[in-house]
């Protein structure tokens, strides 16, 4: 066999086998070590709360969702922060697949960051199921 034959063969198995051992993933979804971190900077531009978007990061760690950031936004903090905490620890500790199908109601008083939150995080997890 040509050495150039040889040279194509072998990239070609080592590219199924490294394409067979990883899962693709989507292009917002930033691997580091076992945690999986997704931004909703790009992904949530058109979910607005009351005063703009409300970008998130949403962290997967050992397969469940350990993290949940709100990025710079333009809401009044007192709203955010009733939504926030309001929110946000339900969704901690679950799986991507138990989180996708947990229905949660907007927090009184804060339903249009509630709801930036709560799209957000819809964008986040269908990313991360894929």
């Amino acid at each position: 066999m040509k050495p150039h034959l040889v040279l194509i063969l072998a990239a070609a198995l080592l590219l199924s086998a490294c394409s067979s051992s990883h899962k693709t993933r989507s292009p917002y979804v930033e691997v580091s070590g076992d945690t999986l971190k997704v931004s909703t900077v790009v992904l949530g531009k058109d979910v607005k709360g009351f005063r703009g978007p409300v970008p998130m990061v949403v962290s997967v760690t050992g397969g469940r969702i350990s993290d949940i950031k709100i990025l710079d936004n333009n809401e009044t903090p007192r709203f955010l922060n009733k939504a926030a905490d309001g929110l946000l620890p339900k969704w901690i500790g679950l799986t991507v697949k138990q989180a996708s199908r947990l229905e949660v109601d907007a927090v009184s008083g804060a339903t249009w960051s509630s709801n930036a939150i709560k799209e957000n995080m819809r964008l986040a997890l269908k990313e991360l199921s894929k």
